[in-house]
């Protein structure tokens, strides 16, 4: 493994490890090393799928700044009936603010209500998603 392998696969657990965090304090449901394949057949392995919000089969996730196929990454999960969010370095570190608008922005989906701090409120009006 490269110096650079390394240094991403340990932002990937940075990440993964922040949205454990978010799962156990928030309630969330998140599932764990979800695979996705692309039109040709390559299998992705997304670190985390959170239940519940973004599409009616959730949310993976990966590292923005690990990937350089986003495209045929985000067609994988549309396929799988899922969104996919590629997220910046600020999620590296659990952020309840941060993350609780993330997901009011992918919106609730999931079977029954939302969760109880759920605001719904999306993004707009010009303002960018966090990096």
């Amino acid at each position: 493994m490269t110096g650079d392998q390394l240094q991403n696969a340990r932002r990937q657990e940075a990440l993964v490890s922040a949205w454990l965090q978010a799962a156990h304090e928030l309630g969330l449901e998140i599932e764990r090393d979800v695979e996705t394949r692309t039109g040709d057949g390559r299998v992705i392995v997304w670190p985390i799928r959170i239940k519940g919000f973004g599409r009616l089969n959730g949310t993976v996730i990966y590292l923005s700044e690990t990937v350089s196929n986003i495209q045929s990454m985000a067609e994988a999960a549309e396929a799988a009936g899922m969104f996919s969010s590629f997220l910046g370095p600020a999620y590296e570190t659990y952020d309840p603010d941060l993350f609780k608008s993330t997901l009011d922005d992918w919106g609730w989906h999931g079977a029954g209500p939302a969760p109880h701090w759920y605001g719904g409120a999306p993004w707009g009006g010009g303002a960018a998603s966090p990096d």
